[in-house]
């Protein structure tokens, strides 16, 4: 009996493809292995359709296929709906879209290239796909399928090999596979035994990975060069004391408190979170700001420690400098950029850098040429709201220095990443290819309310230290600060709405790994060939046409 001719199979079919997505994602259901299963109902409804030609069957299938991913976004990230009701059903309802628009041409190259091309097509789709979600206007690469392994490190250690996106190319492998074996038995008639080359292929696919994960040492770094870092976690409301409640000396004082129930004579870096200290400085004039002088005298005090903490800042431009897209203007003509702004302050100065990874519609307004009068519509989280200006390169900050490329050193080169650029893979390695080697994650994650928003955060952070082997500070305002190992331990994690500071030695390392080398290789070829076979299918339906019409004459 075909799956199909039921009137609410389908719907049956899709939603359970949104459920087995959605539930099997970090601190939502944490069952990544339904994520090997789900897409197979979508591609047997998809088969289905197709074969029996129902009436509008295309526009059915793409419908279908929206509402498996719309509930896999809902699912995954409804907490987002605690920093804006409007920002999620915007995240939620245009990932999906996006999502089903590329199912749809798994469809369409089907429909015109046959099942077998198709399905080759799909390890293009997808995985290129993902690639340029990390890179366009509409960038949102949180459900990145890649990522559902993030609380399960111990079997993705290749990751340093692959990145995020040989989870992905792992997922939808086997979900193809199982799903030809699938079609096979309940369509073609076959029997089990008759495919046994195929369920070897399939086994081999999935366990393959895990036994490769398990045979890779992970690294020892115990006898290379340490440093000491104090973690702050200064747990201030963001809705009602960071942006208005408590002033920015109050905030600087009650940071440097908490840092000193910490402090030993062989602490190096106090790292506190973003928007640490959230009034707008001028970079020109940074040091004529009475929060920032607290800090400069607590430095001075104690000549080993270096500050690294996240500041809310601006810079205006002269005449002759050249305006960028993001400046803003005064009502009298000036033009300056506001910036989400890391700054690392000790005895020989201020180094900044500027968050480039900005969150959409808060810090950053999608295809802004076109859409800059609407610039003022960007979703208010206090601080600086609108496009943000960015810095052009990841920076390395030093005890000395900030540097554009790997500094001649073998003390602590921390990588600055601020917040949302942890989940950007390849931009995090660039810190690590520039030297960078160790890493600080400064985050606030205290807009999500105690979601599965901030635990997924500090997942993917450990991604990122399995991808560049690095160790990594993390401290955010609150949620989960703590000490992240290069195979993906966190250590001394704090806990939720909590005031707090940790203590811990990061250890440095210098070696690039093969992700940090190549990056997401991976990505880059399935963008190509998708884009060949996009193009081949719009000559076969061109050609297919120009036939139809001849024949018709």
């Amino acid at each position: 009996m075909s799956l199909s001719v039921r009137k609410y199979q389908p719907l049956l079919f899709s939603t359970l493809s949104g459920l087995l997505l959605g539930f099997s994602w970090p601190e939502i259901g944490n069952f990544p292995w339904l994520m090997f299963f789900a897409f197979i109902p979508l591609l047997l409804l998809e088969y289905e359709m197709r074969n029996l030609k129902i009436k509008r069957f295309s526009t059915k299938i793409f419908l279908h296929a929206w509402w498996a991913f719309f509930l896999f976004n809902l699912i995954t990230t409804w907490w987002i709906y605690f920093a804006s009701g409007a920002g999620m059903v915007l995240a939620v309802v245009l990932n999906s879209l996006i999502m089903a628009l590329v199912f749809w041409l798994y469809h369409k190259t089907a429909l015109h290239l046959g099942e077998y091309k198709a399905l080759y097509s799909l390890f293009f789709y997808w995985l290129g796909f993902e690639w340029v979600h990390y890179h366009w206007e509409l960038s949102w690469p949180w459900l990145s399928f890649g990522n559902v392994f993030a609380n399960s490190e111990n079997i993705i250690q290749w990751y340093e090999y692959t990145g995020v996106l040989g989870g992905s190319l792992w997922i939808v492998a086997v979900n193809v596979f199982l799903f030809v074996l699938l079609k096979r038995i309940i369509y073609q008639k076959q029997k089990v035994t008759q495919n046994i080359p195929l369920l070897l292929l399939i086994l081999t696919t999935f366990i393959a990975p895990i036994i490769i994960s398990f045979s890779i040492k992970k690294p020892d770094l115990s006898k290379n060069e340490k440093i000491e870092v104090v973690i702050v976690q200064p747990n201030i409301d963001p809705y009602n004391e960071k942006f208005g409640g408590l002033t920015d000396v109050e905030q600087a004082q009650e940071i440097i408190r908490l840092a000193q129930t910490k402090l030993t004579p062989e602490t190096e870096f106090i790292i506190a979170p973003e928007t640490a200290l959230p009034r707008g400085y001028n970079e020109e004039h940074i040091t004529d700001y009475e929060a920032i002088n607290i800090l400069k005298e607590f430095v001075n005090s104690h000549p080993k420690i270096s500050f690294l903490i996240g500041i809310s800042s601006y810079k205006f431009y002269e005449p002759f400098e050249e305006i960028p897209e993001t400046a803003r203007q005064t009502p009298d003509g000036d033009y300056y950029d506001s910036f989400n702004t890391a700054m690392l302050l000790n005895k020989n100065g201020i180094q900044l850098y500027h968050k480039s990874k900005l969150v959409l519609g808060v810090e950053r307004l999608p295809f802004s040429w076109i859409l800059k009068p609407l610039e003022n519509l960007a979703i208010d989280l206090g601080g600086t709201t609108g496009t943000l200006g960015v810095s052009e390169h990841p920076y390395i900050f030093t005890e000395n220095k900030t540097y554009l490329t790997p500094p001649d050193t073998n003390k602590a080169a921390f990588g600055p990443v601020i917040c949302y650029e942890s989940v950007y893979g390849e931009y995090f390695s660039e810190f690590a290819k520039r030297g960078a080697n160790v890493m600080a994650i400064i985050t606030n994650d205290g807009w999500w309310d105690d979601t599965p928003g901030y635990k997924q955060h500090l997942a993917y952070a450990k991604l990122r230290a399995i991808e560049t082997r690095r160790y990594i500070a993390r401290s955010a305002n609150t949620g989960i600060s703590a000490i992240i190992t290069p195979s993906g331990k966190v250590e001394q994690p704090t806990g939720w709405w909590v005031k707090a500071a940790i203590r811990g030695n990061l250890y440095l390392n210098n070696r690039p790994t093969f992700y940090i080398i190549y990056g997401d290789i991976i990505g880059r070829l399935a963008a190509f060939l998708a884009s060949i076979m996009i193009a081949y299918v719009i000559a076969r339906k061109l050609n297919t046409t120009q036939q139809r019409l001849k024949m018709e004459r």
